[in-house]
């Protein structure tokens, strides 16, 4: 007779119980395990360990054996699983983190969709790669997705992975690109990598593959110039003219190279134009092409910078480059001089297309340099420059440029001139159609840079707006009061977004959010400084 029978009532219904919760307890521990799989197979650097755990599902899924009907609260979490790897599902099921990159992708519309062009890497937010999670919300949308050769087009190499599964990651993209453009993202310097990104490795089973459909190629963060310098050289002998549009070499921040990058001399002249010139996005950073090359013709797109002064050019030659440039339309210089030419007197460049222009970690004497000689004729122009103690003799250069272009976008950073109120207000009073200002208070007192806004008329006695149409400001890390912020407030009746960001408040920030409330729609206080607020920046500008 099994032992069961002979227990009194009372000790089996407690084993019955406990057999309950038990089972209760292995069912919320299945759902738990099941969906942390899910998110260690995602993001598990262990690429063989990944392989083997995801046949082992496949088989428990296809030949498992049925679960027993009378646990039917298991069955039915069993029925809902099975329905969430292979049904549609309602958008509005999706989770956040889905949902937040599927409209964070398809929003994401700024002048590069117009011009093809990428955006900078560090407001590289749109990545592709981060959007594979997406072939796992059902089966529909892995269809559909595995069929759309573009989604695959971009692929980014992680040195953090073996390289063997980055090379066969590599090659499934490849192959699910299908002859779309592709574009390579290569970035070295990421602590502690486990493989070292090497030659031989990286043109053979990264960048081979893709020669012949290669429109885009960015090399992030290296360390070793050499690596750079061969990979350009054997593009410039292996690959397809005219297919590579964008080109980016970013090295580290502490690396620079004085001598430009070689292009193969006398013997391969002719076919480096021919590869070089198609190049319609340049970003440069550490490194540098000769002055006189052929990449530096019809760009639409050129930022270069971090330069030594040996290696930096004369006003002469860059404005040869901007003159051979009539589609230009987005120019970023920083971290190198602008030297003077002496042999000749240079000659003024019109940019018709020009409409974002940053000049903020450029020296005063290179902008001094720079802007006498280009005329933007753009009627929306995005200006971004720094106030380092301009005095009056910068003052006289940055002044009649802004007086004969149309700026409807200010980026001012490293405001700590002395004298703040009257250069913020000289500047204001050349810009009547700026309609977005960002300041930029360098952990100063904002009050009197505010407080040149606004002129008093003397006619009325009456304050008036230096910009009438300004309806976007943003203020960051640096102090204003309230009641500074109200005048200011009172004479820009256009004024509907407000950001104070990294800034304290005087007396009270509630005060001032309490008074904005009937008068501004959007208004926004960060207690710090974060990538979000650059991104919005960065949205502004463009």
């Amino acid at each position: 007779m099994p032992e069961y029978l002979d227990l009194l009532p009372s000790h089996a219904l407690q084993l019955w119980t406990d057999a309950q919760r038990t089972l209760d307890y292995a069912i919320q521990r299945y759902l738990e395990s099941t969906m942390a799989l899910q998110s260690s197979i995602r993001s598990s650097s262990h690429y063989d360990d990944s392989i083997c755990v995801r046949n082992t599902l496949t088989e428990s899924w296809l030949d498992g054996p049925p679960v027993p009907d009378k646990h039917a609260k298991l069955a039915q979490a069993q029925m809902y699983l099975n329905r969430m790897r292979n049904s549609l599902q309602s958008v509005n099921t999706l989770p956040l983190e889905v949902l937040f990159r599927v409209f964070r992708f398809a929003a994401f519309r700024t002048f590069h969709s117009q011009y093809n062009t990428p955006i900078p890497f560090s407001y590289q937010r749109d990545d592709h790669q981060d959007l594979v999670i997406l072939t796992h919300v059902c089966s529909d949308w892995r269809t559909a997705l595995l069929n759309n050769p573009s989604f695959w087009s971009r692929f980014s190499i992680d040195p953090q992975r073996l390289f063997e599964s980055e090379s066969e990651r590599a090659q499934v993209y490849s192959i699910r690109a299908r002859g779309s453009p592709q574009a390579l993202y290569i970035n070295e310097s990421i602590d502690e990598p486990l493989f070292p990104i090497n030659h031989p490795n990286l043109t053979n089973q990264i960048i081979v593959p893709r020669l012949d459909t290669l429109t885009q190629l960015s090399l992030l963060n290296f360390t070793d110039t050499r690596l750079v310098r061969q990979t350009i050289l054997f593009w410039l002998k292996s690959g397809n003219p005219g297919a590579l549009r964008t080109l980016i070499i970013q090295m580290h921040s502490n690396m620079t190279w004085p001598k430009p990058i070689y292009t193969g001399g006398y013997a391969l002249a002719q076919r480096a134009e021919s590869m070089l010139s198609p190049i319609r996005t340049l970003s440069l950073r550490g490194m540098r092409f000769a002055w006189d090359s052929a990449i530096y013709q019809n760009l639409v797109v050129l930022r270069i910078g971090n330069l030594r002064s040996e290696g930096s050019p004369t006003i002469h030659q860059i404005l040869g480059i901007l003159s051979g440039c009539p589609l230009l339309h987005t120019l970023r210089l920083y971290g190198m001089m602008i030297h003077p030419s002496y042999s000749t007197s240079p000659q003024a460049v019109y940019l018709t297309q020009l409409e974002n222009l940053d000049l903020a970690a450029l020296s005063s004497e290179s902008v001094g340099q720079l802007l006498p000689n280009i005329f933007p004729q753009s009627k929306d122009l995005s200006l971004r420059f720094a106030l380092p103690s301009w005095g009056a003799e910068g003052f006289t250069v940055i002044y009649p440029f802004l007086a004969r272009t149309n700026i409807t976008r200010l980026f001012i950073q490293k405001c700590d001139e002395p004298e703040l109120d009257f250069v913020i207000g000289r500047c204001l009073s050349a810009l009547p159609n700026l309609h977005t200002l960002i300041l930029d208070l360098s952990m100063q007192p904002g009050d009197a840079c505010l407080s040149g806004f606004n002129y008093l008329d003397e006619s009325t006695g009456r304050y008036m707006p230096q910009c009438p149409r300004l309806h976007t400001l943003y203020v960051v890390t640096g102090s204003v009061s309230v009641q500074v912020v109200q005048q200011l407030v009172e004479t820009h009746p256009l004024m509907r977004r407000l950001r104070f960001s990294a800034c304290y408040i005087e007396p009270f920030e509630d005060e001032l959010r309490y008074w904005l409330k009937p008068f501004v729609d959007d208004v926004r206080f960060n207690l710090r400084l974060d990538m979000a607020a650059l991104f919005d920046w960065y949205h502004l500008m463009n």
